[in-house]
C-alpha cells in the first residue's frame, strides 16, 4: 500500500478527489486528515498546489509547519527548496495587491496549478481576487461568490476596466467596496442590487450621471454622507460656506432630517443669510416634532431649544431647555458650550437654567 495515493488505479484516483475536497475547504481538522493520508500514501501533483496554499496563507502555524515538511518529504528537491523560498506570511497584513503580486509570481513555479493556487488562496483566505479576474482563472461568478463575506464584495484597488455584469447577480450585497478602480459607468442591471445598503467609490471615476443612479438606490445612505461631510466643513474646519451644498444635497435625499435641516440654517445664519435660514429652520421644528410626538426625549427637546435660540425666540428656546434639562441633566453642560446658544451665554435667566 506504499505510495498508494501516487497509483493509476480508480481507487486511487478517488482517494485523490476526496483529499482534494478535503483540502479546498481550508479548515484544520479537514486538512490534517488530508496530510495524514497523504504522508502515508504519498503526494499526486494534483494536490500538491492545494499543500502550497496550506503552507503559505494558513492561519495555523502548525498546519504551515507541517505543509513545509510534506513539501520537503515529497516534492523532487528543486522543486521542494523553491516552494519553501516563499516564507509563510500572516494574511492579515498582506493587501490585496501584494497577495496578487505573489500569485503572479508563485504561479510560475514548477508543478503549481495556476487555477488551483489562485482559487484555493481566494477561499482559504477571500483575498486573491484580482489575480483570479485578471488570470480568468475560473467564471467571474464563482470567483466573486468566493469573495462574498458576510454579504459584502471588497474590489478595492483591482484597477478594473469595467464592473462585472455578474456582480449584480447577487441581489443580497449589502455593502460594496469599488474604490481605486478604472471604470467610470456601472452594469445596466445595477438596480438589481435592491438591498445594497453602503458603497465606496473613492479613486474610482464615476460620472456624475453614474452617482445620480447611486443616490436614488441608497438616498439614505449618500444623505447621511452629505451630512457628515457638511457637519465636519462646520464644526471642525469652520467652514460654513463650503458645507452648505453638502448639506442641501443630504435635505433632498433625506427630507425627514432634522439635524440636516439644523445645520443648514446655522451655517445660512454663518454667512449672514438670515432670510435663506428661516425656512429650513422651520423645517427643522416640524421634524423635532414630530419625533418628539412619538416619545418625548430630551436630545429632541434640547436641540428644538437650539432651533428657537436661532430664531432669537429666547421663551420657547429657554422653555424647551428647561425641559430637556429636567429629562436629563446632562444638557446643562450641553448648552454652555452649544453655538446655537453664544447669544445668550451671557443671559441671568440661562445661567439659572444652566447652573
Amino acid at each position: 500500500m506504499e505510495k498508494y495515493l501516487l497509483e493509476n488505479s480508480k481507487d486511487a484516483q478517488e482517494m485523490r478527489e476526496n483529499l482534494r475536497q478535503l483540502l479546498e475547504t481550508g479548515e484544520g481538522v479537514n486538512i490534517k486528515l488530508a496530510f495524514t493520508l497523504i504522508e502515508g500514501g504519498g503526494l499526486h501533483k494534483s494536490l500538491a498546489t492545494y499543500v502550497l496554499v496550506s503552507f503559505l496563507w494558513h492561519e495555523s502555524e502548525e498546519i504551515k509547519q507541517w505543509a513545509s515538511q510534506i513539501i520537503d518529504n515529497h516534492l523532487p528537491p528543486k522543486v521542494a527548496q523553491k516552494w519553501l523560498s516563499y516564507s509563510p506570511k500572516n494574511i492579515l497584513y498582506i493587501s490585496e495587491i501584494n497577495i496578487s503580486a505573489k500569485l503572479f509570481k508563485i504561479s510560475n513555479y514548477e508543478w503549481v496549478d495556476k487555477t488551483t493556487l489562485a482559487m484555493a488562496t481566494l477561499k482559504m483566505t477571500r483575498k486573491g481576487g484580482f489575480f483570479c479576474i485578471d488570470k480568468q482563472v475560473a467564471p467571474i461568478n464563482d470567483i466573486l461568490k468566493e469573495m462574498l463575506n458576510d454579504f459584502r464584495l471588497d474590489l478595492n484597488d483591482f484597477r478594473l476596466e469595467e464592473l462585472p455584469e455578474e456582480v449584480t447577480h447577487f441581489v443580497n450585497l449589502r455593502e460594496l467596496n469599488i474604490c481605486r478602480n478604472k471604470f467610470t459607468e456601472l452594469p445596466k442591471n445595477f438596480e438589481n442590487l435592491r438591498n445594497l445598503e453602503s458603497i465606496t467609490y473613492a479613486g474610482t471615476p464615476l460620472k456624475p450621471s453614474e452617482i445620480s443612479r447611486l443616490e436614488k438606490m441608497m438616498p439614505d445612505f449618500f444623505g447621511h454622507n452629505y451630512y457628515e461631510k457638511g457637519c465636519n466643513l462646520r464644526h471642525q474646519s469652520k467652514q460654513p460656506k463650503k458645507a452648505i451644498p453638502h448639506l442641501k444635497k443630504a435635505t433632498k435625499l433625506i427630507p425627514n432630517h432634522a439635524e440636516n435641516w439644523h445645520n443648514l440654517a446655522a451655517c445660512l445664519l454663518d454667512i449672514k443669510q438670515e432670510e435663506k435660514a428661516l425656512i429650513p429652520l422651520q423645517n427643522a421644528l416640524k421634524h423635532y416634532d414630530k419625533r418628539l410626538l412619538e416619545m418625548r426625549n430630551a436630545y429632541d427637546l434640547f436641540w428644538k431649544s437650539c432651533v428657537f435660540a436661532l430664531l432669537k425666540d429666547k421663551e420657547n428656546a429657554f422653555v424647551f431647555l428647561k425641559e430637556a434639562i429636567d429629562i436629563n441633566p446632562h444638557y446643562k453642560y450641553s448648552a454652555k458650550t452649544e453655538e446655537d446658544y453664544k447669544a445668550y451665554f451671557e443671559d441671568e435667566m440661562f445661567k439659572s437654567i444652566t447652573n
